[in-house]
């Protein structure tokens, strides 16, 4: 029904182009067409005028065109209905009626602009069913602008080779934008033509596809191109010929706050804390390390001194952690002095990476080891950029990593997707919103989808699983499931592929994402934030402060507990209570909704505690019994 309204409205344009010779030529159109096998019936087609009031049908409704007529017309050919019926039919030129020669033919004998449009108005359209809003719309964009012709954009490639296929790359390259001082195009380019020479890649195979190489993740081996759109199909071509695997790269968008619930209640972050039980760990804390907004006292600082003499001395864990989101208003009073490096955070209007950096901070009170990574510097992002500011946090020290991003296809085989299971291996632990996609089944987006679990083992001893990459859902403040929050057991992709047929259940846990309070760059003031602060809903919410009580329980293990961790080095040591915190959470969770809804249940920190400290103890060595 589209394309034949579509070939009616581009003809009824057409007639009225060429003005009075209109009638005549669509009239010889008419009088070619015959009834003859095989056929294939098209829409009826204005004949317009000089004046637009002035409109009969020169063709009835159920005219067919014969095998000749449609072999003029290189347009329709194009439809695949009506080339399967006329293909084999052989015409000469002399059948082409010459009103419409000029249609469809310049003098030189190529394809008119009309040609053009009608063959892209009549060709399938691109698939985006597995693709999230972002990525679709761009696809049917480039998909349409490639159809009529202006084919002038950018396509971004991923490319990487298959394990064990022996071609490795061997560093990361940054793109321009984000290399260190002193690397430049030159040595950027330099560096690039190197990476992509074990990639079997050659400089002059990018120049005949007008592409360019971006930068490289060697962690997961990929390169990324940037090529033009003209050339994208017939690069992906031949880089495929060649045994390499080549993904196009998606767009994320800054997430959209859900709707508030007007039944639920608004809660700030000390309530949230209350509610997730984390509370009690806070005061407990608090006895040792003090409160972490007043300045230290002279007592305080005796006291530390002294201790560090005697050899006893109480330290703060030192647990650096980034975010993945918008820029954050660092400055912001609750969030002054958290901070130890920022990259691309140039002030813009977004909100939501400053509520989802301070939720983090109002559950684990005493971080001042955050870093933030703006990948959404123009509204949107590319994988790409993602994939470099991913890999530059796991780079700069972080041990645990936050995103409230996502898209709504569930790929667990995509460049982030790889990434993040690639850093879990190395002993990063992941938090990551579920999404908003609602109450249908197997909505969980990527790279929630993400899995990696590995052995707990304390003194020798395996205790169990633990999960490194959770997906976080969403609940109210008291604890029901959140509307919008995406729902299990998988995604899209994982649900309807066979490969994915026994993938682990998602989402993972459950936190407050319901009309929470935290802070934001500009607005109403908020006492207990010091400074602006805003209510906002979804997975966004929800994820960050699950993710700032798996910092505070490592926190409360690594001092509360300390002594009954297992001798070692500082770095081994942490590793366990993030392994343990992160296993204890797992196991205490409230069963307050399905698994497809919350997963193994609503954090409770005070529970987690407890059962790290009797796990600790039911596995110390027999002599420390």
């Amino acid at each position: 029904m589209k394309r034949n309204l579509s070939l009616t409205v581009a003809f009824t344009l057409l007639a009225a182009s060429m003005g009075p010779a209109a009638p005549a030529a669509l009239a010889q159109v008419a009088a070619s067409a015959r009834i003859s096998a095989p056929v294939t019936p098209v829409m009826g087609l204005p004949a317009i005028g000089s004046g637009l009031g002035m409109m009969n049908n020169s063709l009835s409704p159920n005219a067919s065109l014969t095998a000749a007529t449609l072999a003029a017309s290189p347009a329709l050919l194009a439809s695949p209905v009506i080339a399967a019926a006329a293909a084999p039919a052989q015409v000469s030129a002399a059948a082409v009626p010459a009103a419409l020669a000029p249609i469809y033919r310049t003098a030189e004998g190529k394809p008119t602009p009309f040609a053009l449009t009608m063959q892209a108005l009549s060709a399938a359209s691109v698939e985006t069913k597995d693709m999230g809003a972002a990525q679709s719309r761009e696809a049917a964009g480039t998909d349409f602008s490639k159809r009529i012709g202006q084919d002038d954009g950018e396509v971004e490639f991923l490319l990487s080779a298959p394990e064990g296929s022996g071609k490795v790359l061997t560093e990361d390259v940054y793109p321009v934008y984000l290399a260190k001082p002193g690397f430049g195009v030159k040595e950027v380019g330099a560096a690039m033509e190197t990476q992509l020479e074990k990639l079997g890649v050659s400089p002059r195979t990018l120049a005949a596809h007008n592409a360019r190489a971006i930068g490289a993740v060697s962690k997961i081996n990929t390169a990324v191109l940037k090529v033009s759109a003209a050339d994208a199909d017939l690069l992906k071509a031949v880089l495929e010929a060649q045994g390499l695997t080549v993904q196009r790269g998606r767009v994320f968008e800054v997430p959209k706050p859900q709707a508030a619930e007007p039944s639920a209640r608004s809660v700030g972050l000390k309530e949230m804390s209350r509610i997730i039980n984390a509370d009690k760990l806070q005061a407990e804390l608090a006895k040792v390390l003090g409160d972490p907004d007043a300045k230290p006292s002279f007592l305080a600082r005796a006291k530390a001194w002294l201790g560090k003499i005697f050899g006893a001395p109480v330290e703060n864990p030192v647990l650096p952690w980034a975010v993945l989101d918008t820029w954050v208003a660092a400055t912001h009073p609750y969030l002054q002095g958290r901070f130890t490096k920022s990259v691309d955070n140039k002030p813009d209007s977004e909100t939501h990476g400053t509520h989802t950096a301070s939720t983090v901070i109002g559950v684990d009170r005493w971080n001042f080891e955050g870093r933030n990574y703006n990948i959404f510097p123009g509204g949107s992002a590319s994988e790409s950029d993602i994939l470099f500011k991913m890999n530059m946090a796991q780079e700069d020290g972080a041990l645990g990593t936050t995103h409230s991003w996502g898209d709504g296809s569930g790929n667990p085989d995509g460049a982030i997707e790889k990434l993040f299971v690639k850093g879990a291996e190395s002993g990063i632990h992941h938090s990551i919103s579920a999404g908003n996609a609602g109450r249908r089944k197997n909505t969980v987006g990527g790279p929630a989808i993400a899995v990696y679990e590995t052995d707990l083992v304390i003194n020798g001893s395996v205790i169990g699983k633990v999960k490194r990459i959770k997906a976080i859902a969403a609940s109210d403040a008291d604890k029901n499931t959140a509307y919008f929050s995406s729902r299990g057991p998988g995604s899209r992709i994982t649900s309807t592929k066979p490969e994915y047929k026994n993938y682990p259940q998602k989402p993972d846990e459950s936190g407050v994402g319901v009309n929470l309070i935290a802070a934001v760059p500009a607005g109403s003031n908020v006492p207990e934030l010091g400074g602006p602060g805003a209510s906002m809903s979804g997975t966004s919410m929800s994820n960050p402060g699950v993710f700032g009580a798996f910092l505070l329980l490592t926190r409360g293990i690594l001092v509360l507990l300390k002594d009954g961790l297992p001798a070692g080095p500082s770095a081994a040591r942490t590793q366990l209570a993030m392994d343990l915190a992160r296993y204890a959470m797992t196991q205490t969770a409230e069963k307050v909704a399905g698994a497809d809804e919350v997963g193994d249940g609503f954090i409770n920190m005070w529970a987690a505690f407890e059962f790290a400290a009797k796990l600790l103890k039911d596995n110390a060595p027999s002599r420390a019994r």
